[in-house]
């Protein structure tokens, strides 16, 4: 039986000055890890808050919630560098931690 897919509430900065196009990085995630489910609306029930800053200004700010949050600002996730190579996965690694760690408290 197939676990059902961890839902992730998206929400992206103004994109002024972007270190990279925010949709490519999405599409890859989308065909990388197909267990994410992306959510764009805040009235649709959701795991956790994926905040993407295509720089490192990071005007988004993170919302008042008390469910989890996966923070991007240029190459960090949740403050720790990562290589533009690598930060599709850097971030569904930030996630799945972030699941874990909900789950077992």
């Amino acid at each position: 039986m197939k676990a059902p897919p961890v839902k992730i509430r998206v929400r992206f900065c103004g994109n002024c000055n972007p270190y990279y196009d925010v949709k490519d990085l999405l599409k890859k995630m989308q065909k990388d890890y197909p267990a994410f489910e992306y959510l764009y609306r805040d009235e649709e029930e959701w795991h956790l808050i994926l905040l993407v800053n295509s720089c490192l200004s990071a005007c988004l700010k993170k919302p008042n919630t008390t469910k989890p949050i996966v923070y991007v600002s240029g190459y960090q996730v949740n403050h720790k560098n990562c290589s533009p190579d690598d930060l599709s996965h850097c971030i569904s690694e930030a996630i799945m931690n972030a699941i874990k760690k909900t789950s077992s408290e």
